[in-house]
């Protein structure tokens, strides 16, 4: 399906009552209000625009979705047990996506969105598989920008929590929901 990453998010707001019902902050950082539905969608969309390109190979997409100088950061445990966290630069992140032999598979569920003017921040648990076979999952965490070519990333940082599925399943129980 063209936009099961999306679908999966859209179902998960439907069942919450809505699009960012509850969530997030409005352009007044003091007044906590629930987020335009519309303004939610469309930075929903921006990150699956993303994994759509991952998963396509577009680097259209991709440069749609993030801006040139998107910085992507990855927190995980190296082979002794040490926090390692790793740097790439969106073009760097952009000339990995477009030019492993492999095919990315990304999905989130849950999504909190929280958005302060032209400001927005997604973080959500997430399942990662590659050539369709479960590789790892964590967190999400994107940051946003709103400019004239509408909501784009800025800035990506995820964690590698497990690379185990039943693991996965256990920490993020909608983990086993995704994967196949």
């Amino acid at each position: 399906m063209k936009n099961k990453h999306w679908v999966v998010m859209a179902g998960l707001a439907l069942m919450m009552g809505g699009v960012g019902t509850g969530c997030g902050k409005s352009a007044d950082a003091g007044d906590t209000k629930p987020n335009d539905p519309q303004v939610e969608a469309d930075i929903l969309g921006a990150i699956e625009t993303l994994f759509q390109g991952m998963e396509q190979k577009d680097s259209l997409m991709l440069s749609r979705a993030m801006v040139p100088t998107a910085s992507v950061h990855r927190v995980q445990l190296d082979s002794a047990g040490e926090q390692k966290i790793i740097y790439l630069s969106g073009r760097t992140f952009f000339q990995t996506a477009m030019n492993t032999g492999f095919t990315q598979q990304e999905e989130m569920w849950d999504p909190v969105v929280t958005v302060n003017g032209d400001l927005a921040t997604v973080t959500a648990p997430f399942s990662y598989r590659l050539n369709g076979v479960f590789g790892h999952c964590g967190v999400n965490h994107f940051g946003l920008m709103q400019g004239t070519e509408g909501w784009r990333i800025h800035s990506v940082q995820f964690s590698i929590t497990s690379r185990d599925s039943t693991e996965c399943a256990s920490q993020y129980p909608r983990s086993a929901d995704v994967q196949p």
